[in-house]
């Protein structure tokens, strides 16, 4: 089945080249903001229905909507390794939502169409790059991949 996953985030990283202004474009601002951030994945035929939900998530019997909305959502932005890349995410989708205005990293206002998205998610991208929580994540996932080949 197909797989539909992005773990920029996960990697100390944003999308580039467009790719983030796609996936709003076809799942919408919250969807794409929770397949960036939260790493969701989308598998097989599922990816004709996204965006098509009534809730986002449903909390587990007995837990609170406080309860659900940390389990959910608060804990697992906490544990990504790189505020630059949530901050590189937000302005993308942001930017591609059509969002008129979207503040930049040194608060500077653009007026954004889509040639300016694309270029916003470009410099989002380009910013947390080969940044140290980049090649940090990296290293890591590398060791991880390195030990599991051993473990064979």
């Amino acid at each position: 089945d197909a797989k539909i996953q992005f773990v920029h985030a996960k990697r100390g990283a944003s999308t580039g080249w467009g790719g983030g202004r796609r996936l709003v474009k076809k799942v919408g601002r919250e969807k794409a903001l929770r397949m960036l951030l939260l790493q969701e994945s989308v598998y097989g035929e599922e990816e004709s229905l996204v965006g098509g939900r009534y809730a986002d998530a449903i909390a587990d019997e007995g837990e609170t909507a406080l309860e659900a909305t940390m389990r959910l959502f608060v804990n697992p932005l906490l544990e990504l390794p790189c505020s630059q890349s949530i901050r590189a995410i937000k302005k993308a989708v942001s930017a591609a939502d059509g969002d008129g205005e979207v503040i930049d990293a040194v608060n500077r206002e653009l007026n954004l169409d889509t040639n300016m998205a694309i270029q916003a998610e470009f410099e989002s991208f380009m910013s947390v790059w080969g940044g140290d929580s980049n090649r940090e994540q990296i290293q890591k996932a590398k060791e991880r991949l390195r030990d599991k080949d051993v473990a064979k």
